[in-house]
């Protein structure tokens, strides 16, 4: 144990301990706020955008005696058990960790905070926050990866080339050049 304590304290900086902390505080904001938008404006209106939380939504519309939250539990276990079966305790690590934090984040904002109908009875302004909020929530988690430099090693941007498109056809001007770019990452 003392080797333990030892290495930890002599192998992280107070830089690398506090780019840690921030990818967690950001990691837990972005959890709530998806959690938040789940609660109050996904769910109550049948908002499915995908995912265990869409699957979730779905199920708790056709089965009502268990709510989202519920099924979110259920779906995360499952997967999350497959996935360290198939990929490996290593590779799940902050999957597995967010996963059960979203279910919880949703567990207590159905606690705290019930809610049955929507809050508007605009459906477009509650679209809006429904799809707005989790793409806030991503930005944050994804900003904190970023400034703990847990994406350096394996961002990888590599262009994207449709419709055949070679570096001969990329370099033509004028209607002849209908590729269509990007980037993915990785």
């Amino acid at each position: 144990m003392e080797a333990i304590k030892n290495g930890l304290c002599k192998n992280l900086t107070p830089a690398q301990l506090w780019s840690g902390a921030r990818f967690f505080l950001l990691l837990n904001l972005g959890l709530i706020i998806y959690a938040v938008a789940l609660n109050f404006y996904c769910a109550p209106n049948h908002f499915v955008f995908g995912g265990t939380t869409g699957l979730s939504v779905v199920l708790a519309t056709c089965f009502p005696a268990l709510s989202v939250s519920t099924f979110m539990w259920i779906t995360n276990a499952v997967l999350d058990v497959l996935g360290c079966v198939f990929l490996g305790i290593k590779t799940m690590g902050w999957t597995l960790y967010s996963s059960f934090m979203l279910s919880f984040y949703s567990s207590m904002c159905e606690k705290l905070f019930p809610v049955s109908q929507p809050l508007t009875d605009d459906t477009l302004l509650e679209l809006c926050f429904a799809v707005a909020l989790p793409a806030i929530a991503s930005g944050i988690v994804f900003l904190g990866l970023m400034l703990a430099g847990m994406r350096k090693k394996h961002a990888k941007y590599t262009p994207l080339r449709f419709h055949g498109c070679g570096p001969s056809l990329l370099k033509q001007k004028g209607p002849r050049r209908h590729c269509l770019r990007g980037f993915v990452l990785l």
